[in-house]
């Protein structure tokens, strides 16, 4: 299997109305995020599935983001209203039950990122499992 955008396109249809160069801009991010001699037989499905993640993420900003009065724009905060107030504008939102460190927590987001962080488990030494 190569990293390449035949194949993205192959195993990830849902982003087929995403242009070509979008895809191939998180692909070439993603292999420079990537070490291919610590991911070795790996490598591909983690870079496809790292490239998927970051554009799903993009895609969910991209839907979620309000433009401002003053024309800045507005991503709002995702997650689990855990508590809220309404004048002194003071919202929570929920953690995770299941303790995770930021970088989980990120791909636990999408189900490219759950798979990209189930090969880290799969194909990576102990010791170089952070990236």
């Amino acid at each position: 299997m190569t990293p390449d955008l035949a194949t993205f396109r192959i195993i990830f249809p849902e982003f087929a109305t995403i242009d070509d160069s979008v895809v191939q801009f998180y692909l070439d991010d993603a292999a420079d995020e990537l070490d291919q001699g610590a991911w070795g037989r790996c490598y591909a499905k983690a870079v496809l599935n790292y490239a998927a993640h970051q554009l799903a993420m993009a895609q969910a900003r991209q839907a979620s983001a309000q433009e401002g009065s003053g024309g800045e724009v507005i991503v709002p905060q995702t997650g689990v209203l855990a508590s809220g107030s309404e004048e002194g504008i003071s919202f929570a939102f929920a953690q995770s039950s299941t303790p995770k460190n930021a970088t989980q927590e990120w791909l636990s987001q999408t189900p490219y990122g759950q798979a990209y962080s189930a090969l880290q488990r799969q194909c990576l030494d102990r010791g170089r499992l952070s990236w």
